[in-house]
């Protein structure tokens, strides 16, 4: 947004005859014109240019990258639950690669999954089952949620809970 402000000689006067009366009516009028902090807020662009780069480096192998890129994105869009979930698969891919298997996972490993279990919750919270126009998820999404909620309980050696998990995904392909 771009504000003009026209400068009268009522606002400043001349050098020769500033008085605090016209300081202060330029300040106020600057105050009312111009407020602090101001910044021009963008809306993001459409989800799939604004996650092209997520896209393309979860397929290029470059997990790490991809995480922040998806990251990202559900704050860019924290409204779209493809976001979430694919955030939510990244943090179990990571995590798993930070940890031995079979060991119950510490620090970062551990972080990433309990993030992971957030990220399915939101994108469950905003119904990744249902089709979008602007967002298509297709034909079993909340099958890979709940695949992806199993792969991070298991992790987690919550085995009863990632058993039940991976019985409701089986049931929903």
């Amino acid at each position: 947004m771009l504000l003009a402000i026209a400068w009268t000689p009522s606002l400043v006067a001349p050098p020769h005859q500033l008085s605090r009366a016209s300081l202060l009516r330029t300040a106020a009028s600057a105050a009312l014109t111009l407020p602090l902090g101001a910044k021009a807020v963008e809306a993001p662009p459409p989800f799939e240019l604004g996650t092209r780069d997520a896209f393309a480096a979860f397929a290029a192998g470059d997990y790490t990258r991809a995480e922040q890129l998806w990251s990202r994105a559900t704050e860019a869009y924290p409204d779209s639950a493809l976001a979430h979930a694919n955030l939510a698969t990244l943090l179990i891919i990571n995590a798993s690669d930070k940890m031995t298997l079979g060991e119950l996972p510490t620090g970062d490993a551990l972080r990433r999954l309990e993030r992971a279990l957030v990220a399915i919750d939101r994108a469950e919270a905003l119904g990744a089952g249902a089709p979008r126009a602007d967002q298509p998820v297709g034909r079993g999404a909340d099958a890979v949620l709940l695949n992806s909620r199993g792969n991070a309980l298991g992790l987690l050696q919550r085995w009863p809970e990632a058993q039940a998990a991976y019985t409701l995904a089986a049931g929903q392909v």
